[in-house]
């Protein structure tokens, strides 16, 4: 009965690339309702709503795919996920994330070259 409880425990504990995105979408729209409520309030009318939505961007535009191929950095995955949900509004509204955050994913020039036709192709990631 123990080992199933600490394999249990070890397996909850895990972090990769999946569910780290899933992760952070979820602080994110933590983070948005809680630092800039009326914009959170005026695309989204829950949580699970804003979750939703921002994940079915990611998926539409293949951001998912994008990052098929680089190395997932867990230590770093961690790191910037507990300094996002400890960020003050302030350094949220001015898009001042930790550099933990641009470490989490190596990526080689194919995935670099797809994330940046994203985002100079104007998506912005508003669903709203």
């Amino acid at each position: 009965m123990r080992r199933l409880l600490v394999v249990t425990t070890v397996l909850a504990g895990c972090l990769n690339s999946q569910n780290y995105l899933d992760k952070s979408v979820v602080v994110s729209c933590k983070k948005l309702q809680q630092c800039v409520p009326s914009t959170f309030s005026s695309r989204y009318d829950s949580q699970s709503t804003c979750q939703s939505q921002v994940q079915a961007y990611y998926q539409s535009w293949g951001m998912y795919d994008c990052i098929s191929s680089c190395t997932f950095d867990e230590k770093q995955a961690r790191k910037c996920l507990s300094a996002t949900r400890s960020m003050s509004c302030s350094d949220y509204s001015k898009g001042s994330y930790d550099s933990s955050c641009g470490q989490v994913y190596s990526c080689d020039a194919t995935a670099l070259q797809c994330l940046s036709e994203h985002q100079s192709s104007g998506d912005t990631g508003d669903t709203g």
